[in-house]
């Protein structure tokens, strides 16, 4: 028989499973998402003004910028590179270096 309680432990939502067997405890915040996750996406430097202007700079070498702006809009709902955090600016630095390549 398994045995499943939520109750609150330090703040946070944490859910307890027991099956006759070893207990396991999946922390959640209040929104639901891990604790780890949210500290995580919190030590995340900002973005830096170099960082956006060097990816600016690597959009100009491009002969058609329009890929790019769809794939932001798409991506993150937003064609404004300074708008972004600095995983998506990583993220969109790589996906203008692979069309770069391909040109």
């Amino acid at each position: 028989m398994t045995k499943i309680s939520i109750e609150q432990v330090n703040g946070q939502i944490a859910d307890t499973i027991n099956n006759h067997g070893p207990v396991y405890m999946v922390r959640l915040d209040p929104r639901g998402r891990p604790a780890e996750q949210r500290e995580r996406r919190k030590a995340s430097r900002p973005p830096t003004e170099i960082d956006q202007r060097d990816l600016l700079q690597q959009m100009q070498r491009l002969s058609d910028r329009s890929t790019v702006l769809d794939f932001m809009e798409r991506q993150y709902a937003t064609r404004n590179v300074l708008e972004l955090e600095s995983s998506q600016l990583h993220h969109l630095r790589w996906y203008v270096e692979v069309l770069l390549r391909r040109s």
